[in-house]
């Protein structure tokens, strides 16, 4: 089904996907991301086993080709003015390989149990601050967070018509204050690589 939505323009409106959602796992897709065939069958069979109900599952991206992994997570640096940076993990370039431990990835897809999220801070507004911000919140909750070598997906970072939603400084800077201050995260290093 689909559902209208236009109160907020957030990269942050993930959370009315968990509000909506009438099944058990919610996989969230941005609209610009493909997925490799079998990505969703592996999904679901690693959420369906219980002791992953309060996981949140990641997979590596990969080029337009399909073939090579550009990143695996993200690690816990700024650069840029944005929180993480892309890192391959060898253990994700074979899509057979079993689910493993990361720090952080981007959401431009992920999925876990409805009624395991953890929720985004009804004050982000714009684009950024969720990264490393909602993994903690999923880790403080009892769960994991995986990365599954077989979600293997592309990002079509390109976009003729621009983002739907705003991306400005102002934005960026209130959502990492905001989800750092709430998840009890030193603002030092933000306010050093912001400044």
């Amino acid at each position: 089904r689909y559902v209208p939505y236009s109160e907020t323009q957030s990269t942050a409106v993930r959370d009315i996907l968990f509000r909506e959602a009438q099944g058990d796992i919610v996989l969230v897709l941005d609209t610009h991301v493909l997925l490799s065939s079998g990505s969703v069958d592996a999904l679901l069979r690693l959420l369906s086993k219980p002791e992953h109900c309060k996981d949140m599952v990641h997979g590596p991206l990969v080029e337009q080709s399909g073939q090579r992994v550009i990143a695996t997570e993200m690690l816990p640096v700024f650069r840029g003015g944005m929180y993480g940076i892309w890192h391959v993990d060898p253990r994700g370039e074979d899509p057979a390989s079993p689910a493993f431990e990361i720090t952080m990835q981007g959401l431009g897809t992920f999925a876990m149990r409805r009624d395991a999220w953890p929720g985004l801070n009804p004050w982000f507004r714009g684009f950024g601050g969720e990264e490393g911000y909602i993994h903690k919140k999923v880790r403080n909750a009892g769960g994991r967070v995986l990365c599954l070598p077989a979600l293997r997906w592309q990002h079509r970072f390109l976009r003729p018509r621009g983002t739907p939603y705003p991306n400005t400084w102002e934005d960026r800077i209130n959502n990492y204050i905001v989800g750092w201050n709430e998840i009890r995260y030193d603002l030092t290093p933000l306010v050093e690589h912001l400044a």
